[in-house]
């Protein structure tokens, strides 16, 4: 989800869709969320850093490592942990 004029902005210029600012509810289409994501997450090399899955490193550590450099702080981490679980337990 995103918040603030300021990340809307962000995304708008990172898919080239000015648009966007206009109706903010496109964001809520499938399509344009996925690209949003995607445009969101390359645009910062730490993210893929932390999320490739070493044998030698704290998947925890950078489960909380991406939640803060997204969500820029730690802010309904809890929340994050337990879709995390629903989702791992799902997909056993």
């Amino acid at each position: 989800m995103i918040t603030g004029r300021k990340n809307y902005e962000l995304v708008a210029k990172r898919l080239n869709d000015p648009s966007i600012l206009l109706c903010p509810d496109r964001l809520c289409t499938k399509d344009v969320a996925a690209r949003a994501f995607a445009a969101w997450w390359m645009s910062d090399k730490r993210l893929n850093a932390l999320a490739y899955d070493r044998l030698d490193d704290d998947d925890e550590a950078d489960f909380v490592s991406i939640s803060t450099i997204v969500n820029g702080g730690q802010n309904g981490l809890e929340a994050r942990r337990k879709f995390r679980d629903a989702f791992w337990t799902a997909t056993e």
